[in-house]
């Protein structure tokens, strides 16, 4: 499910915002941590258009497996390895600073057919940052990949899924899609995750896994397995967030 202009009516009155992003004076260097409200540059009123996706609406037995937090020199190769035996696409939601770090997972990520999304620079929850440091937290998470790649990502996915009308703001400006997720397998309750998953998925579910930070773990990587072999067999086929879209937006035309 799509929700455009998400920055007008209910979210945005509920924030208090009435801004545009061209109200706000760019930022290179990272600002100081804030809990706030939005507010805008003074006199500047509007809306902006923000892509927000969580599931896509599709009849076709496709959904999106996606990872945060990486690239990890222990999870990832076990993650793209698992991939590629169930010949399965997924995207991959990047730290700047470990894309840095380890470039070459990064990739082999894109060389193995898979997608690769911004999760900032050093995965700092956007609601705690002013603007500048919100955009900078993109654009340097953007950067590195774009380095390592040769290609900008075009999907945005918030630290722990928290994203306020600042790191929304932020976003749009960037032109991001922002991606959240429908249904999770999180390393304390994989089992538990992994079964509820399986009973409830739907053609258009976006999945979160992880393949770095705290996360992972062996039984993680084994849940994994698990939902790949189990929704496979049920006819899902995986495929890239941005696949899942297109086709998703083709079978409505």
């Amino acid at each position: 499910m799509k929700r455009r202009t998400v920055l007008t009516g209910a979210l945005a009155g509920a924030a208090g915002v009435a801004s545009s992003v061209g109200g706000f004076e760019a930022a290179e260097e990272f600002g100081q941590r804030s809990k706030r409200c939005a507010r805008p540059a003074e006199g500047s009123t509007g809306a902006v258009d923000v892509d927000l996706m969580w599931r896509a609406g599709t009849d076709r037995r496709e959904v999106a497996l996606t990872f945060d937090d990486g690239p990890d020199p222990q999870w990832t190769p076990q993650v793209l390895d698992m991939l590629r035996r169930h010949s399965a696409r997924a995207t991959f939601f990047v730290v700047g600073k470990r894309v840095e770090r380890y470039p070459e997972l990064v990739r082999r990520t894109v060389a193995e057919g898979h997608e690769i999304g911004n999760h900032t620079w050093s995965h700092e929850r956007l609601d705690e940052c002013d603007r500048g440091r919100a955009v900078a937290q993109l654009r340097r998470g953007a950067a590195a990949i774009t380095a390592v790649t040769g290609r900008a990502a075009t999907l945005f996915r918030p630290p722990w899924g928290v994203i306020d009308p600042v790191g929304l703001l932020a976003a749009a400006e960037a032109g991001y899609q922002v991606v959240l997720w429908s249904a999770l397998i999180r390393g304390r309750a994989p089992g538990a995750d992994l079964d509820r998953t399986v009973a409830t998925v739907t053609p258009g579910t976006v999945i979160l896994g992880h393949d770095g930070g705290s996360t992972p773990r062996a039984e993680l990587m084994s849940a994994f397995d698990s939902l790949l072999t189990q929704l496979t067999a049920d006819g899902y086929r995986f495929v890239t967030v941005t696949a899942l879209q297109e086709r998703a937006s083709s079978s409505q035309a």
